[in-house]
């Protein structure tokens, strides 16, 4: 992960070169809608209060306040500061700044001078400033130091004062920690693979570690001090290093649900890396600012569409999931999936869609009731929110993931599995859906029992299609008897994988004959769902073979008492007689393909009404 961002940084670094940009943090502006700036007028060397002024944020403009942030206990490394309380981000940012650099010119002993005279002024006026602002534009505010001089505005950047501090302060903090002190010494970078002077704070400097460099058991084995020796960095590969990972962090870095990720490229060996990088970074910047949804893999989105049309022979990319901790400071690393092929990407695009058009407006409406609309993601994300509906129909595997996982590392499990075209195996998938499924049931809560069964069919047959499923042996067909009802059978026929075996489709049957039961008590006795007298016979969904040819047994014993009959029931009874004694699938398996039967037996609806 380290080598590829930094071949980033240096192919950046050989087209641009070292300049001051390079220290700032535009990442950590993303947000930043307004800058409140503290003017002074300078006329014959002479420095004056002009005012407070506010201006709009953009990112081309970044370089002009030259923000980088420092420790949360302290000011930041310019004095230019994100403002949580006006009266507290001047005095602890902008005002300690100053005072702590005042010896270092003349220039800013004489903005010390001022600041310190009309303090209560000034503070004053940034207030009233902040307070005309609208809520949404408050958050991220910068606050920040602007000149006049001669009619024109100038930043912190028009002056090398302040430059030669960001420079030098960002460059000292490679070893240097106020709390930790120095941590450096003399071995072979791990980078470039010189003997020299290497340091031990560099991945902390720019937040990309597990946890702030001055908490205690930070670094394994070694004492803060000797943190060089464990990933030794010297000076010229650690701007090399943080150059490409600020570029990640302003293009190739990603929300995701509850975390974010770093989608970085890693080209295999070719005499024609720099080229492949380049076309790949040049293909980033020419989208630099477009919106991108909030998945992993979507028709629309630029890289997604570009990276599933390259070379797997040259291009390899790495998903790095994280967490931000410390209010942004630093990062926290949940998972890191390396070797993803760029074909994976396209593979996924087409399961999505093979899997998903089976699952039509047809289907809502036999499962969840005529005045159902739309196809099944669609009609499941009817209440989310525009941006929230983009994300997730395009990514519909994602989100129905997210309902079955209980842990975040359960959940980045799954979804890293599918990215590395990894296998899952069954009973493992299983026990995550039968334990939503069964919550479900037992909090008689049929529409969230339906969607939920629904989803988990989605996925299973996702994973399927993508030959990701482990372990999984299916049985010869072709002498297997024929069910009776035409659209049960087709429905399990276009499903074929996911019922490898006659006892997944007894299971089935069994459940799609007890909806029937079900329907029947609730129709003759006008019961809502839940109130069926027959299901508390099921034993909330704990199932094994012999409970379910109980449950068999008992509902044709009830369909006769009501004087029904379906063919539901013959084919439910042929299908166990052919399973016979001894069955090998688990208790999940059976409780899931009863489920799914409980739930898909309303495509048998028709009959229903009919008899």
């Amino acid at each position: 992960m380290l080598e590829e961002l930094y071949r980033i940084g240096k192919l950046l670094l050989q087209s641009k070169g070292i300049n001051v940009e390079q220290f700032i943090d535009k990442a950590k502006l993303s947000k930043t809608k307004k800058v409140i700036c503290i003017t002074l007028k300078l006329s014959n060397e002479k420095i004056e209060y002009y005012g407070i002024e506010i201006e709009d944020y953009s990112d081309d403009w970044a370089i002009r306040y030259l923000y980088r942030p420092g420790t949360s206990n302290g000011s930041d490394i310019t004095p230019s500061s994100i403002i949580t309380d006006p009266k507290k981000t001047f005095e602890n940012k902008i005002l300690r700044w100053i005072t702590d650099n005042k010896n270092e010119d003349n220039f800013l002993e004489n903005i010390y001078n001022i600041f310190s005279e009309i303090k209560e002024n000034i503070i004053n006026d940034i207030i009233e400033k902040y307070k005309s602002l609208k809520e949404e534009e408050k958050k991220n505010t910068l606050l920040t130091i602007k000149f006049k001089k001669d009619n024109e505005d100038k930043y912190l950047n028009d002056f090398q004062i302040f430059q030669q501090i960001l420079e030098e302060s960002s460059r000292k903090r490679y070893h240097n920690l106020k709390s930790m002190g120095e941590s450096k010494g003399v071995g072979i970078c791990y980078l470039c693979g010189e003997n020299k002077e290497v340091y031990g704070f560099v991945l902390p400097s720019f937040g990309f570690s597990f946890s702030t460099a001055d908490k205690k058991g930070f670094v394994g084995g070694f004492s803060q001090e000797n943190r060089w020796k464990e990933i030794p960095i010297c000076r010229d590969c650690a701007m090399i290093l943080e150059t490409g990972k600020k570029f990640s962090d302003q293009n190739l870095s990603f929300k995701f649900y509850n975390s974010n990720y770093y989608l970085i490229p890693s080209i295999i060996l070719s005499e024609k890396e720099s080229e492949i990088l380049k076309k790949f970074l040049d293909r980033v910047n020419e989208n630099k600012g477009k919106e991108y949804h909030n998945g992993l893999v979507a028709d629309e989105d630029y890289l997604s569409d570009y990276v599933s049309r390259m070379d797997s022979n040259v291009l390899k990319l790495i998903f790095m999931f994280y967490a931000k901790k410390g209010g942004g400071k630093y990062i926290e690393i949940l998972k890191v999936v390396e070797n993803v092929l760029p074909s994976q990407f396209n593979r996924i695009l087409k399961t999505q869609h093979k899997v998903q058009s089976k699952y039509n407006e047809d289907f809502v409406k036999k499962i969840f009731g005529k005045n159902s609309e739309g196809e099944f993601v669609k009609f499941n994300f009817q209440n989310f929110k525009k941006n929230e509906f983009d994300t997730n129909y395009n990514n519909w595997y994602i989100r129905f993931g997210q309902h079955f996982f209980g842990s975040n590392k359960e959940f980045l499990g799954y979804v890293s599995k599918i990215l590395s075209n990894q296998y899952i195996d069954k009973q493992y998938i299983l026990s995550f859906f039968v334990k939503t499924i069964k919550e479900k049931f037992r909090n008689n809560n049929d529409y969230e029992f339906k969607i939920r069964v629904t989803e988990s069919l989605m996925i299973y047959e996702f994973l399927i299609e993508l030959d990701l499923i482990g372990g999984e042996n299916m049985e010869n067909n072709e002498n297997m008897i024929k069910i009776g009802n035409i659209e049960i059978e087709k429905f399990i026929e276009e499903r074929e994988k996911a019922f490898p075996n006659i006892q997944a489709k007894a299971s089935f049957l069994v459940g799609a004959l007890v909806n029937y039961l079900l329907w029947i008590q609730r129709d003759q006795r006008k019961l809502d769902f839940g109130d069926e007298p027959f299901r508390s016979r099921l034993y909330g969904l704990n199932l094994d073979e012999k409970k379910l040819k109980k449950i068999f047994k008992e509902a044709v014993e009830k369909l006769n008492e009501y004087k029904k009959y379906t063919t539901l029931e013959n084919d439910a009874a042929n299908y166990l007689f052919d399973a016979g004694e001894g069955w090998t699938l688990s208790k999940d398996e059976i409780s899931y393909y009863f489920s799914l039967g409980l739930v898909m037996g309303s495509v048998y609806l028709k009959e229903k009404i009919e008899r």
